[in-house]
């Protein structure tokens, strides 16, 4: 198996981009459930819980389905790495824009309309709960590192495959 320098980089680039759609998805799915939650007036405590049990089963499946989908597309496909990146470049420069137009207008519009409700969940949860949340966070790369390596690691005979495309 012969990789050019530009296989190598659409790798590259295709592990930094996932890792990015990953993360922008999860991160507007937080913003989204959080402030949803809030305005139909779900107590913080169990807001703060069901976001982060949320978020990890959405985190986690978007990880597996697009590692999975990359793997397969790049092993089967070996010469198309290239129009891998650009979806998954694609993909993460939308959801930027969703993030913006929703800090832009959604969460403006949220502050007013219910900003009792906001500062409410905030004050009642305190720093205990950034801590958590920090903490399940680092849970999340980890178990993530380990899906990854998982994906990734098994042993099968790949050359064939990789070699029919050249």
């Amino acid at each position: 198996m012969n990789l050019g320098k530009a296989a190598i980089f659409h790798l590259f680039g295709i592990g930094i981009f996932t890792w990015l759609v990953v993360a922008s998805f999860g991160w507007l799915f937080e913003i989204f459930a959080r402030n949803t939650l809030i305005v139909v007036g779900v107590p913080p405590i169990q807001n703060f819980w069901l976001i982060e049990f949320s978020l990890m089963v959405v985190y986690l499946g978007l990880l597996i389905t697009l590692l999975r989908y990359s793997r397969r597309k790049i092993l089967l496909h070996f010469d198309k790495t290239r129009k891998i990146l650009i979806v998954l470049v694609v993909t993460t420069f939308l959801i930027q824009l969703i993030q913006f137009l929703t800090t832009l207008f959604v969460i403006p519009i949220l502050t007013l309309d219910h900003a009792e409700a906001v500062q409410g969940y905030y004050d009642q949860l305190g720093p205990v709960h950034k801590i958590t949340s920090s903490l399940l966070e680092l849970f999340r790369y980890f178990i993530a590192a380990l899906i990854t390596m998982n994906i990734f690691a098994k042993q099968e005979d790949l050359t064939p495959l990789i070699d029919q495309q050249q």
